[in-house]
């Protein structure tokens, strides 16, 4: 019977199980070894997106990361790296394009004084320095794409060019895993969806205050092609080209970090305004690129501790208690800088205000420090800033325009800055310092004391900044009923108990000896607050930060070894119970195998089962 043909249907059966074994080996060890989602991920990032859009209750999708303040700066975590991420913390810049930070062998770039040890690019396996080919922010030194940079207040650094999976926010100290983002109820928390490969200035040499300072680096928010959220538009991580940022209140300058606000990326999340959002005309005669310009009109001192206009269409007749500051050239430029916690005026402003203000008050505006207590700060006048803009599909009443005080030019705008955010305490003299003060010349940058209390919207497609009253609240995007403190509940809830904190210290410390040489007394405090690598999560038997491999968790290998078995156990049943009925039937339904056949089968079977 061997050496009889056979017919199609008598050889069918036998091919058929052969082609379900095969297929099913093809899919479960493709996912586990394949790099293409890593290395691609815009398209499923976009379908992922787009689902979430069409059951969510806002106007585009979005990533909203929580923004932490200390020494009275504003910052934001950046994580980074595959397939475990690595924490670092960059103050939010408006007026730079690079996002820059130290990298492992930096020299004296801040161990001790920054939050988080340098960023270890042999613990990545997406890290890339770029070649000379590839140089893209920087230029080439013969060797790699170098980069370099001063800032104003004498900081330096050198860098090299490089790329690594990245994404903003999530944890505070470690980061979030794919268990994790599925517990999560808000998709804009969901940040893991918003990764995306960044280009960034790999620190060698850091110099000046920037390696005295608590964040590590910079998180470049300018206009240009090399920002952070146009690299992650650019990269199909968002679909619009509009972030906003919505500073809170903090009245301590000390090292403790907390929550102070709401990053938005890729659109608006209007859950933190409390009155509708009005826009100022952005202008660009600021004679350099990458900057956001805004045309102060007019100012203002009213007689109130405000921190919202609320109350200001009631004085649209009365205006004694509101002193206007004339500015001689009817106009001055300013530029939003996120990153400066004080405001500069023009030079040519200084006399004008300084009389409006001693007309109100009493006394002399001063510069320096002051023996204020906080009952006199809270006498202190309200400044209103007028920033001409373009509303003119918002009814005349609308909170925010400037119709109250100027019916001229009704679709201007108004900002309130109330005297807390223009005197902060120094808790370490006991005294309040000025936040506000007057440039030599005519230079004036809105700081982010101004920012304070709105959420700022960089609205980049239509050439204008909206401003909207917040508490700038993250807990009460997560929970509306303010019932529990519920950022820290989830991320408490993910680290589940204390040893990470313990496994942490260990591990920067072997890092530290290992590279630096540098002993555990110099870098203690830094390990005491550096983030939490999720290799140390991984050992509580969580799954690792894994954006492009398939299938890394226990369960999911659990998962997938039982599939193998049953689909093995079928096959192998499906195949005895065709040999048994071609026996009582008679009909040879099945062809017979050689030994070497049988063997090559159980072989394919074996491996079948041997996949997890």
């Amino acid at each position: 019977a061997r050496n009889h043909p056979q017919s199609l249907s008598s050889v069918s059966p036998m091919i058929s199980l052969k082609m379900i074994v095969i297929s099913v080996l093809i899919l479960l060890v493709t996912p586990l070894h394949s790099n293409e989602i890593r290395t691609s991920p815009h398209l499923w990032q976009k379908q992922r997106r787009h689902r979430a859009l069409a059951t969510s209750k806002h106007s585009q999708p979005h990533s909203i990361a929580p923004i932490w303040g200390a020494y009275d700066t504003h910052f934001v975590d950046l994580w980074i790296g595959h397939p475990e991420p690595q924490r670092v913390t960059t103050v939010i810049d408006t007026t730079s394009q690079i996002t820059a930070f130290p990298c492992i062998g930096c020299s004296n770039c801040g161990i001790g004084n920054h939050m988080d040890y340098y960023f270890n690019y042999g613990h990545t396996s997406t890290f890339a320095a770029k070649s000379c080919e590839e140089c893209w922010m920087g230029e080439c030194d013969g060797l790699k794409c170098h980069m370099n940079h001063t800032y104003r207040k004498e900081s330096h650094w050198d860098a090299f060019e490089a790329s690594d999976r990245c994404y903003a926010g999530g944890f505070h100290f470690l980061a979030v895993t794919e268990e994790a983002q599925e517990a999560m109820t808000d998709d804009a928390t969901k940040v893991r969806d918003y990764a995306f490969d960044l280009s960034f200035a790999c620190q060698n040499t850091l110099t000046g205050p920037l390696a005295e300072s608590l964040q590590d680096g910079v998180l470049g928010m300018g206009d240009g092609g090399t920002s952070y959220w146009k690299q992650m538009y650019e990269r199909g991580a968002v679909e619009k080209q509009l972030f906003s940022l919505c500073y809170n209140f903090r009245p301590r300058v000390d090292g403790w970090s907390s929550l102070a606000g709401v990053m938005s990326l890729g659109g608006v999340d209007e859950r933190l305004w409390k009155t509708p959002v009005v826009y100022a005309s952005r202008v660009d005669e600021t004679g350099h690129g990458g900057y956001y310009g805004v045309t102060i009109r007019a100012l203002y001192l009213w007689e109130a501790d405000k921190a919202s206009l609320t109350g200001i269409t009631g004085i649209t007749t009365n205006k004694q208690n509101i002193a206007k500051v004339a500015i001689h050239n009817k106009s001055i430029t300013s530029i939003i800088d996120s990153a400066t916690s004080e405001t500069r005026l023009s030079a040519t402003m200084k006399k004008a205000f300084n009389k409006a203000w001693f007309n109100m008050v009493g006394t002399q505006y001063s510069n320096f420090q002051n023996s204020f207590t906080h009952e006199d700060i809270i006498t202190f006048p309200t400044i209103i800033i007028q920033l001409q803009g373009d509303n003119s599909q918002l009814p005349r009443h609308t909170v925010g325009l400037a119709q109250p005080l100027d019916s001229h030019h009704p679709n201007d705008i108004l900002i309130a800055i109330p005297p807390s955010n223009y005197f902060q305490l120094d808790e370490s003299t006991n005294k309040y310092m000025t936040r506000l003060s007057f440039s030599d010349d005519d230079t004036t940058i809105l700081g982010s004391n101004v920012m304070v209390g709105h959420d700022v919207v960089f609205d980049i497609d239509n050439g204008r900044i909206g401003w909207a009253e917040s508490d700038c609240d993250y807990d009460k995007i997560l929970n509306p009923s303010n019932e529990t403190d519920a950022y820290h509940a989830q991320e408490y809830t993910a680290i589940e108990d204390d040893s990470i904190v313990t496994s942490l210290a260990e591990e920067i410390t072997d890092d530290v000896n290992d590279h630096n040489d540098i002993s555990l007394a110099k870098t203690k405090d830094a390990e005491v607050s550096v983030a939490t690598p999720s290799n140390v999560y991984a050992s509580h038997g969580k799954d690792v930060v894994n954006d492009g491999a398939a299938c890394t968790s226990v369960n999911c290998r659990i998962f997938v070894f039982v599939v193998g078995l049953v689909v093995s156990a079928l096959a192998v049943l499906a195949w005895m119970m065709s040999r048994s009925g071609a026996s009582r039937s008679g009909m040879q339904l099945v062809p017979q195998f050689d030994e070497d056949d049988l063997d090559d089968d159980t072989e394919m079977v074996a491996l079948n089962m041997s996949v997890i």
